[in-house]
């Protein structure tokens, strides 16, 4: 009796096309001109200037308290 051969079927393979993606894209925003800029960093100067000074004067405020309870304790 003769061996009996199957035949492997194929398949055929899909193979999907490649994405295409495309590069970033810009955002849609307005853009601050330099004097819009240059007015933004004066005026954050100035705020960063005025909470520093109250940083100061309550660190001598401090200093001055802390002197003053010292002096209590030491006498």
């Amino acid at each position: 009796m003769p061996a009996k051969t199957t035949r492997a079927r194929s398949k055929k393979l899909v193979v999907p096309a490649p994405v295409v993606q495309e590069g970033p894209q810009r955002p849609d925003v307005v853009l601050l001109t330099n004097e819009q800029l240059w007015s933004d960093l004066q005026n954050r100067v100035k705020v960063h200037n005025y909470e520093f000074a109250l940083a100061v004067r309550d660190l001598k405020n401090t200093i001055e308290f802390t002197k003053a309870q010292f002096a209590k304790v030491s006498s």
